[in-house]
């Protein structure tokens, strides 16, 4: 899923100076659950093999020839955060009536990958997945030769392996030190020490915001890039003639679909572009304090990005990038004065963001509909929510309005989310008490509910 695709465009019409058409560095990191997740099976494929080659052995030799490492991740199950299992469930939810494919721990794999119309289902679900996975990484390591020597390959799944391939043979080793790590999206970052300069590639929006992190955290004067899908900025409509003389928009004429294409962003230089729209954004409210740091700021660039949801939180009801975007003057400001970094762990301060960032941002966004003197942070949320269920707006616009408890909930999930991020060797502490808005209810992990 990672986070609302709205935003990448919008940083694009910034600018375009973040993306660039090569990369130097010397090391590639391929997320590899994600091309499992897009994989298929061809219909005169007969074994396994067939199908680990053509979809993982031959891309990453292609890699090869360019990169001297290149590291293979996949998830690990047994360390992916239990929140995760939220938004796997809603995922399963939706297929519930038409995947009638079933398997469990324990369960031995067929002779060949199945027909690709049950391959998808079978994707679905997390026991076969792992199998696959062990299957596809055993191969890997006992198969894989690469197109020229003096290379390196790295197998991340339950431990990490590498291998060294030298001009006569080649050698391996366990790096004891990668602790076990679930989600392979946030395994990146343990390696940039060990190998530099990285491109990352995966299609998973949360890489841009985890990288980013990264980068601000550390400091890191070098680089790192982002393979990901070609963002789309938005084109001017034009309009023409039709043979009546009527003008109709393009938009309604018949759009041919585009093949699917690839860009490149230097996270470095992405970074640079937006800190210095939040800089200018805190400098001109007097009220606040002077710019932080790189990396507080970054910080509160995913505090923003993650109002709008993300695989572990709610997004803000009735609000979408542009309303953060366009209210950028009143958001930076207010999102520096609720929040704070210190020793590299991000703190939110719920109340003070609901009364202020939040009560604020309604309050301008539904500016028609409260009262004169209302559109600044000197009123609580109670207070906007009490003039907005009052106002003349739709009955579904008013059952959509968040509560104190719900907001609450939402800021305590972003919070958690931004820290783990943060982690770059080793898993996230997952409370389930309340504490990051995450509770276990009946044996399932359920967002904090307000007690009736």
């Amino acid at each position: 899923m990672g986070f609302d695709s709205q935003w990448p465009k919008i940083w694009g019409e910034q600018s375009e100076a973040f993306v660039v058409q090569r990369v130097e560095c010397k090391t590639i990191f391929i997320d590899a659950q994600i091309q499992l997740m897009k994989s298929f099976v061809k219909e005169d494929e007969k074994s396994w093999r067939e199908f680990v080659h053509r979809t993982f052995l031959a891309p990453i030799a292609e890699f090869h020839r360019r990169y001297n490492t290149v590291i293979v991740c996949f998830d690990n199950y047994q360390n992916v955060p239990i929140f995760k299992s939220i938004e796997q469930s809603k995922r399963v939810s939706a297929t519930a009536t038409t995947n009638t494919f079933k398997f469990k721990a324990g369960d031995a794999l067929p002779d060949k990958p199945y027909a690709q119309k049950i391959w998808v289902q079978a994707l679905q679900n997390r026991s076969f997945k792992s199998n696959i996975i062990s299957l596809i990484t055993s191969m890997m390591a006992a198969e894989y030769v690469p197109p020229r020597r003096a290379t390196t390959l790295v197998i991340d799944f339950v431990n990490s392996t590498r291998i060294d391939y030298q001009t006569q043979g080649a050698t391996r080793a366990v790096l004891e030190n990668m602790k076990p790590m679930g989600e392979s999206d946030v395994k990146f970052m343990r390696y940039v020490a060990l190998f530099g300069d990285m491109c990352v590639d995966s299609i998973d929006s949360d890489v841009l915001l985890i990288a980013a992190l990264y980068v601000s955290r550390n400091s890191y004067a070098g680089n790192i890039y982002v393979r990901r899908y070609k963002t789309r900025l938005a084109l001017p409509c034009k309009k023409r003639k039709t043979g009546d003389g009527d003008e109709s928009a393009l938009a309604n004429a018949p759009v041919e679909k585009k093949r699917l294409e690839y860009e490149i962003i230097h996270v470095n230089l992405l970074l640079q572009v937006l800190h210095t729209r939040m800089n200018n954004a805190s400098t001109k409210n007097v009220e606040t304090t002077s710019p932080t740091t790189p990396a507080h700021l970054t910080a509160m660039l995913s505090f923003m990005v993650l109002l709008c949801g993300c695989d572990y939180s709610k997004k803000l009801p009735r609000v979408g990038p542009k309303s953060l975007w366009d209210n950028f003057d009143v958001v930076v400001p207010a999102i520096l004065a609720c929040t704070s970094y210190t020793n590299n762990v991000f703190s939110v301060d719920t109340d003070q963001s609901i009364d202020g960032l939040i009560a604020s941002l309604y309050a301008r966004i539904y500016t028609k509909h409260v009262q004169k003197g209302l559109h600044d942070t000197s009123h609580s949320m109670q207070t906007v929510l009490r003039n907005l269920h009052s106002s003349t707006l739709s009955e579904k616009t008013k059952l959509e309005l968040p509560t104190h408890v719900s907001l609450s909930t939402t800021l305590r999930n972003i919070e958690w989310v931004i820290n783990y991020w943060s982690i770059e060797n080793g898993d996230p502490v997952c409370a389930i008490d309340g504490t990051h808005g995450f509770e276990l209810v009946d044996e399932k992990i359920v967002f904090t509910q307000p007690i009736h």
